[in-house]
């Protein structure tokens, strides 16, 4: 909505969150199935948690609490309002410290003394509707809204801006070696021609290359150059897209279910299959994405991060798929969330708003980039860039 200049709408829903804030309830764990609440550290009941109303979500997924703080921040900065948000600065101070409380219970060592995988991650939950445990887009998103409420909190000449400052970069450096441990303890991915290249894992649980669906792309760790965890050209981000393109072997015929090792998906309908080419065990790999675009294509980490790679062949034939063949075709409202399940979704409305916005205009720190998506013989030798 702020991107729309609906500043008052969005105001109500952040109100409505900073109102609720508190620990994880017992309602919000209830959501998860038994199995997974012993698998996890836990949480504690520091009353700062954001992502949540209890009694009105279908499920928790642990970043909401990092988008709701970067939205709020955001939503300062769009609409001017600074004095809404300095009312609410204690919310957002409580909100950074529940961030530091929770990383401190994964904070561990091994029995030879080297750190675990997921050190100084957030503990083990949701990261979408099946996916659980210490997925990396769930840190991605929850650093952003640390270090957006920690800028926020700068501005307002918050006395404790600094420590929230230094705990988030504390955590980006967390982050970054967990994704590079996580890496290098995972097999490499083989391709055709018999040379293997580095995985990188979009969680620490998901080790094996057969391990994720396609929410590999949008949950993996394509985020941490969305989210500014990593620059786009960093090294993960790179191997994270050269394992996207490359796919997947389809590995061994599994005849009790009827499928490959390697396809994630079961027997489809035949009108599944035509919207679903990507799945097709035809090509002797798997791949989970099709000209850019995933099966959910409202979520859009790659868009993101081939703009900001200005990667421009890449980058339009992503948003030209999320358009044409990832979105209503009534009008452009919005990418679908399903290729073949719901035909809206808020989500993918916001992303593909925010991927037009920044095509247009965009900030890098404190530089202002204008057009950044225009063909690039425009900047040719002869020819003039102006702005009416």
């Amino acid at each position: 909505m702020d991107l729309r200049g609906r500043h008052t709408w969005s105001r109500r829903v952040f109100e409505a969150f900073l109102a609720n804030q508190g620990p994880v309830g017992t309602a919000m764990m209830a959501l998860l199935p038994p199995e997974r609440v012993k698998a996890t550290e836990g949480f504690s009941d520091h009353p700062g948690f954001l992502g949540a109303i209890e009694g009105q979500m279908a499920i928790l997924w642990l970043l909401y609490h990092g988008w709701t703080m970067w939205a709020i921040g955001r939503h300062a900065r769009l609409s001017g309002d600074w004095a809404w948000l300095r009312s609410h600065a204690d919310k957002l101070v409580l909100g950074c410290e529940w961030i530091a409380e929770q990383r401190a219970r994964t904070k561990r060592v091994n029995s030879g003394g080297e750190r675990v995988l997921a050190y100084g991650l957030m503990p083990a939950a949701n990261a979408f509707d099946w996916g659980f445990g210490h997925y990396f887009w769930s840190d991605a998103h929850t650093y952003r809204g640390l270090r957006e409420a920690a800028d926020c909190l700068q501005r307002l000449g918050h006395p404790r801006a600094a420590e929230f400052a230094a705990e988030a970069e504390a955590y980006r450096q967390d982050i970054i070696a967990a994704v590079t441990r996580s890496r290098d303890a995972a097999p490499t991915l083989p391709l055709d021609d018999g040379r293997t290249i580095p995985y990188v894992p979009c969680a620490v649980e998901a080790l094996s290359y057969f391990a994720p669906d396609w929410t590999y792309v949008i949950a993996g760790a394509l985020n941490l150059a969305w989210a500014g965890v990593v620059p786009a050209d960093h090294e993960l981000i790179t191997q994270t897209l050269a394992c996207i393109e490359a796919g997947r072997p389809l590995g061994e015929w599994r005849e009790k279910d009827r499928k490959y090792q390697g396809w994630d998906r079961g027997v489809r309908a035949p009108a599944d299959e035509d919207l679903m080419p990507q799945y097709r065990p035809r090509t002797g790999r798997v791949h989970q994405w099709r000209h850019k675009i995933s099966y959910e294509p409202g979520w859009t980490p790659q868009g993101f991060a081939f703009m900001a790679r200005d990667d421009m062949p890449a980058y339009l034939e992503h948003f030209y798929s999320l358009i044409g063949s990832g979105g209503q075709h009534v009008d452009l409202r919005s990418p679908v969330e399903q290729r073949d399940g719901p035909p809206w979704t808020q989500p993918g409305d916001a992303n593909l708003l925010w991927l037009i916005r920044d095509m247009l205009v965009r900030e890098e720190g404190e530089t202002l980039l204008l057009a950044g998506t225009c063909p690039r013989a425009w900047y040719g030798d002869g020819q003039t860039l102006a702005v009416d």
